[in-house]
């Protein structure tokens, strides 16, 4: 994925960064904490193997823990990076846009898979919650 820093409030930053991260609920997905609330937790792309790239997608990420200085999104541990996927993430309010695309369409036919996550941290570093998204791209003949 790609690295991207914008700020979005005085103390808040918003990045695309790959992270690990302990704890847990318990729930396969890793996500935990509070603060911190998505609008989809499932995004699906399709495309024509040497088409047209499909449309970008966005989740809003609401952050209401007082304590986040930084947004970050990336793979919790167990998690394999998706080299088929980037996103970017723009912080000029909340919500914040995460955006989600694809690099190209040359895969084969066939449904891959990706469980990106969208976390916010404190500014020590330490880790208040963590979202998994569920992607899901379908690559047709």
């Amino acid at each position: 994925m790609e690295h991207r820093t914008t700020s979005w409030r005085p103390g808040l930053l918003l990045g695309c960064l790959l992270f690990a991260c302990g704890g847990g609920d318990g729930q396969s997905s890793g996500d935990f904490g509070s603060g911190l609330a998505i609008d989809k937790t499932a995004l699906t792309f399709t495309a024509v193997s040497g088409g047209p790239v499909p449309a970008q997608q966005a989740v809003l990420a609401t952050i209401s823990a007082s304590d986040a200085a930084t947004l970050q999104v990336g793979y919790t541990a167990g998690n394999a990076v998706a080299d088929w996927l980037t996103a970017s993430a723009t912080a000029t309010q909340n919500p914040a846009t995460v955006t989600f695309s694809m690099k190209d369409t040359t895969r084969s036919p066939g449904t891959y898979t990706a469980r990106p996550s969208i976390g916010i941290f404190r500014s020590d570093g330490s880790v208040i919650a963590v979202r998994t998204v569920a992607v899901t791209y379908q690559v047709t003949q």
